[in-house]
C-alpha cells in the first residue's frame, strides 16, 4: 500500500494477495492456511531479493572480469614496452663498452705520439735556441765595434770629459 496525495494505493499484486488470505480465512478447516501463505510469500519475497542478488553478483563478476581483461592487455603492452627499452639499452651499453675501448686505445696512441716526440722537440727546441743566442752574440759583438767608433766621435768626446 501506498499513501499518495492522501490516497490509498494498492498493486494489483497486494490486492490479490489480501483477497487471497481472506478467501482462506472463509474455507472451514483452514486456520492454518493464512499462515502457510504468509510463509510462502515470504519465501517468494527472499526468493526474489536473492535472485536480484545473484543478478547483481553475476553483473558486477562479468564487469570485473571485462576490467581485468582490459588491466591485462594494458600490462602485456607495457611488459613489451619494457623489454624492448630493456634490448635496446643492451644494445646501446655494448656500443658504449666498445666505443670507450676504442676511444682508450686512441688515447693510448695520441699520449706515445706525444710522449715520443716531446724529447725531439726539446732538441730541436734547445739548438733553435742556442743558434739564436750565437746569432744575437755576433751581432751584439759587430755593433759594439761601430758603437766603439761612434764612441771617438769628436761631440762624444766633449761629453765624456764635461762628466769626468
Amino acid at each position: 500500500m501506498k499513501k499518495k496525495n492522501n490516497k490509498i494505493t494498492i498493486t494489483s499484486k497486494e490486492l490479490f494477495e489480501r483477497l487471497s488470505v481472506i478467501m482462506m480465512r472463509m474455507l472451514p478447516f483452514s486456520t492454518a492456511l493464512p499462515e502457510i501463505f504468509d510463509l510462502l510469500r515470504d519465501l517468494t519475497k527472499e526468493r526474489t531479493a536473492l535472485d536480484k542478488k545473484v543478478v547483481l553478483a553475476h553483473k558486477a563478476l562479468q564487469e570485473t572480469s571485462a576490467l581485468l581483461s582490459e588491466l591485462e592487455s594494458g600490462l602485456k603492452e607495457r611488459a613489451d614496452k619494457l623489454s624492448r627499452i630493456k634490448a635496446e639499452y643492451d644494445q646501446y651499453s655494448k656500443l658504449a663498452q666498445v666505443e670507450e675501448e676504442k676511444a682508450q686505445i686512441l688515447l693510448q696512441q695520441i699520449e706515445l705520439t706525444v710522449s715520443k716526440g716531446k724529447g725531439k722537440e726539446r732538441v730541436i727546441s734547445l739548438i733553435l735556441n742556442l743558434l739564436a743566442g750565437i746569432v744575437v752574440f755576433v751581432l751584439g759583438v759587430g755593433k759594439l765595434g761601430t758603437l766603439g767608433k761612434l764612441g771617438t766621435h769628436p761631440l762624444l768626446l766633449d761629453k765624456r770629459a764635461a762628466t769626468i
